[in-house]
């Protein structure tokens, strides 16, 4: 029979190997994130695709030379980066166009300083990494030429107004055109960007704000935020009786309109209503329009220009104007 103790004996040594195994790997995985957490100086490369605004040129390249940049960051954080295949990680960042300089005797190639890539460096790589030294002086990077034109920006709205507001003017816009970039048959195409949709309710007062343009297809669009602006002001609406005059008559004619008075619907703001009178508004008929006419029919011009007012209609919409020889 076999020794029933040696047996033990041998179970209990596989059991502590085992346990023994265990508590290296344990130790081994405290040690390995414990030296992982801290902070080490070292050099990474870094490969930067920069996006900016060049105007007759594509928005986005990436860096001919390698960034080298010296700072403190995790272990973690240096395991990753230094696992590249070319050991330059990549970075992406927007940055103004001005800082870029085109190199004597080329057209799209251009560079740029490190000075003026650091803020945005610090910025894009955050916490994970603080910069100490920047290796390289400059960068260069080749945004090939492209076909562009500019063309107008046209809002696009869905606003109502609360009881007694209007807008007074039209939707302000700031950049009023906009650059866009494609090839020639697709620029062809394009007359104007419009604005996705400002939707406002219930609106009592000015309002501002910023919206989107409305992608295109097959185009690019060098500024794609615009800031609108609309003048909004409570009115009042009256309704008056006006005498229409003639004007440029000769002194050989005399002219009868029928009828001689119009009712004038007219808005205007409501802190100036008070005093608003005949005086303050008036309409003519032109002998000349007139004369040129094919009928002795005509619209009533508004004549007298008076900044308060937002808006008016008449009735009848046209006068007869009968003219006669003077004797």
């Amino acid at each position: 029979m076999p020794d029933v103790g040696k047996i033990d004996i041998k179970k209990r040594w596989g059991r502590d190997w085992v346990i023994l195994l265990l508590s290296l790997l344990l130790a081994f995985f405290i040690w390995l994130v414990h030296n992982l957490s801290l902070e080490y100086s070292v050099y990474i490369q870094y490969r930067p695709t920069v996006t900016t605004d060049i105007k007759g040129h594509s928005n986005t390249a990436t860096s001919n030379e390698t960034l080298i940049l010296r700072g403190k960051a995790r272990g973690f954080y240096i395991l990753k980066h230094k696992n590249y295949r070319d050991n330059a990680t990549p970075v992406s960042f927007s940055i103004d166009s001005r800082v870029f300089k085109l190199v004597p005797g080329e057209v799209d190639l251009y560079r740029v300083s490190t000075d003026d890539l650091r803020e945005k460096l610090t910025e894009t790589l955050g916490e994970n990494f603080s910069i100490e030294f920047i290796e390289s002086d400059y960068l260069t990077f080749y945004y090939p030429l492209q076909l562009y034109k500019r063309v107008p920006v046209v809002p696009q709205s869905t606003i109502t107004y609360e009881n007694q507001y209007m807008k007074v003017g039209n939707i302000v816009l700031s950049p009023d055109s906009v650059t866009v970039y494609g090839t020639q048959s697709a620029l062809n195409d394009i007359s104007a960007i419009n604005t996705r949709t400002i939707n406002l309710s219930n609106v009592d007062k000015s309002v501002n704000g910023i919206i989107q343009v409305e992608p295109v297809k097959n185009i690019r669009i060098g500024e794609e935020k615009i800031y609108y602006s609309l003048t909004v002001e409570r009115y009042v609406e009256n309704t008056k009786m006006v005498k229409v005059d003639v004007i440029n008559l000769p002194p050989d004619r005399t002219a009868i309109l029928l009828p001689s008075y119009i009712n004038v619907t007219y808005r205007a703001p409501f802190r100036s209503d008070k005093g608003f009178s005949e005086d303050n508004i008036s309409f003519v008929v032109d002998y000349n329009d007139v004369v040129k006419s094919r009928s002795s029919k005509v619209v009533p011009k508004f004549y007298k220009f008076s900044r308060t007012l937002y808006s008016y209609e008449i009735d009848p919409l046209m006068v007869e104007c009968i003219l006669m020889e003077t004797k």
